[in-house]
């Protein structure tokens, strides 16, 4: 069971000298190579779980008829429900609470606001019937870079759902259990993706001592690492989340720790926009393979190739 606690010295010191003095990371990635992604899909349709490393996240959908929101009448809703299971971390710590409401809200943000799905398909009775579709999203174990997994652990989940039929004669509406009638997939508009980038600052010392003599600011250059695991996370010097779709369209940006410059962010979502292409080819491959409970997986060497590639022209 791994902890939100800080690493010791010991574990900071190892983790930063390996990330800042080898091309290779402790687990023997490169500073550009993802980790293994595993999709699951459950028997029931809605249901996914997502593997990320040592990051393992459950997704489960829902649907009820409720009222629709005042504001949107013509619309239903979509509602992102995140959670830590004790198993992952202790959720008598503090900080794990402000964890789960972090996740939570960027979430919200990078699926629900990005208006992924077509709520307007959700509408039954403008005014008065909708469904509300629910996303109960659950860490099952913390390896870092829970953002990602969870979001394609939503994405998939969404993707893989099916609403029951309902018919409307009148004023009376019937749903139709699944064994009578064929569920209704969603409308997916596009496929977003919380992509995260850690970076750690490494001093130039060439440039250095040369602006020693001149009574300069030291200057400093940055290690991206794609995909940072626990440890990375824990010891870096900031983390970028960039929420993305296939399209190449930027969803939101979330930023703390070191002050990056635009090249720096540009590369970031160059790199985003390779990947989200494709866990989206990954999982539409998927779920048209109506295999269910098959396992597809991403080569993080091919992955790590691709963007490589990229960032060198």
């Amino acid at each position: 069971m791994l902890s939100l606690d800080p690493l010791s010295d010991v574990e900071t010191n190892f983790t930063r000298r390996v990330v800042l003095e080898q091309t290779t990371r402790a687990d023997d990635r490169t500073h550009r190579e993802p980790r293994k992604l595993k999709i699951a899909y459950l028997s029931e349709p809605g249901s996914c779980i997502v593997s990320l490393g040592d990051t393992k996240v459950l997704a489960q959908c829902s649907a009820h008829i409720c009222e629709p929101k005042p504001t949107r009448p013509n619309e239903g809703r979509l509602a992102i429900q995140f959670d830590v299971s004790p198993v992952a971390a202790s959720l008598q710590d503090s900080r794990t609470m402000e964890y789960r409401v972090g996740i939570g809200r960027l979430l919200d943000r990078v699926i629900r606001d990005s208006e992924c799905v077509d709520l307007e398909n959700l509408c039954l009775v403008a005014g008065e019937r909708a469904w509300e579709v629910r996303v109960d999203v659950v860490l099952m174990n913390l390896g870092g870079n829970v953002a990602e997994c969870a979001s394609i652990a939503s994405v998939a989940a969404l993707a893989h759902f099916k609403r029951p039929e309902v018919t409307i004669v009148g004023k009376e509406m019937t749903v139709h259990p699944v064994t009578e009638h064929e569920p209704v997939p969603l409308h997916i508009y596009h496929y977003p993706y919380c992509l995260s980038f850690a970076f750690f600052e490494v001093m130039d010392t060439e440039k250095q001592a040369e602006e020693d003599e001149k009574g300069d600011a030291p200057s400093q250059t940055e290690t991206i690492l794609v995909d940072p695991s626990f440890e990375e996370e824990a010891c870096c010097d900031g983390i970028l989340i960039v929420g993305v779709n296939s399209h190449e369209e930027v969803c939101a940006l979330q930023q703390r720790g070191s002050v990056l410059t635009a090249d720096q962010i540009e590369l970031c979502i160059k790199l985003a926009c390779s990947r989200a292409k494709l866990i989206t080819d990954t999982i539409k491959r998927q779920l048209a393979s109506k295999s269910g409970t098959d396992i597809d997986t991403i080569d993080p060497e091919s992955d790590q190739k691709e963007e490589g590639s990229r960032s060198n022209k």
